[in-house]
Parts: C-alpha cells; structure tokens; sequence
C-alpha cells in the first residue's frame, strides 16, 4: 500500500497541473474547427459557381440544330475583330505584288474576281440551284431506296 501511495505521489508532482475549470483550450479548438468548415464551404461555394459560369460559357457557344436541316454554304462571320479597320473579305483584298502582275495574269472568269458581270452571275446562280437541286434529288432517291429495303424486311414472305 505504502508503494502505491509513493508512486501516485510521484505521479502528481512530476505532471502539469491540471485544471479542469478552465475551458479556454476547447472554444479555441471549435473555433478553429468552424474556420475550417466555413473556408471549406467557401471553396465549395466557388468551385460551384466556376462550374455554372463554365457550363453557361458552354452553352453561349453550341448551337442547337434541328434534325434534318440542310446548310447550303459555310456560315460568313459579321463581327469585326478588335483594333482594326473595316473587315475585308477573304480574296477581295489588295496584294501588294498585284500592280506588278497587270491584268493578262488574273482570270476574269474566277469566282473570286470582285467583277463579275450580272449575265456571269446569274449564270453561276441558275449552275448553284441546279447543282443543289440534283444533290437533293439524289439524297431523296438514297431515301426512298432505304425505306423500300427497311418494309421489305418487315414483311413476311
């Protein structure tokens, strides 16, 4: 008995005091802990919103196209880029080697001569619709043809 009196004796006098009244140590601690918590909802909260800007961002930039619709020629951009002068269409622009090579050289039959007669384009208009319509012809026979092959296999013989 006298052994273990000696040790807890020695026990106390060689730890820290303790003072279970005091409880300033644990507020600290939550406090820290709800820091925490808040700059980890904070970052959560941001990379959210990054994702929305990014999905909306996204979204400005797809077009929706319906099934079935037919584009004839490549779109043709209207906005001006920043810092410059007019926007000049592509082949339409002065070279600086052009006065060099005179007239003889450039082909006045090339579409992409600004000049063109109005007899030459109405006939390069009347070629397109044609051209176009023989591509729409061709594409509805396709159509039929797969359509007469699908009802021929649903058919029993």
């Amino acid at each position: 008995m006298e052994q273990e009196v000696q040790h807890v004796l020695f026990l106390t006098e060689n730890q820290l005091q303790r003072e279970p009244e005091r409880e300033d140590t644990a507020p600290e601690k939550s406090q820290r802990k709800k820091e925490f918590q808040r700059k980890k909802l904070e970052k959560a909260r941001k990379k959210k919103e990054e994702k929305k800007e990014d999905m909306l961002e996204k979204s400005l930039f797809q077009d929706t196209v319906a099934f079935g619709e037919v584009v004839t020629q490549p779109p043709t951009i209207t906005s001006r880029p920043r810092g410059r002068g007019p926007a000049e269409q592509a082949g339409r622009k002065q070279l600086l080697l052009t006065p060099w090579l005179g007239q003889s050289q450039a082909s006045p039959t090339s579409p992409a001569s600004p000049v063109m007669s109005m007899a030459r384009r109405r006939i390069v208009e009347e070629e397109r619709a044609r051209v176009i319509q023989a591509y729409r012809d061709i594409q509805r026979r396709k159509q039929l043809q797969r359509e007469r092959s699908q009802a021929g296999h649903g058919a029993p013989h």
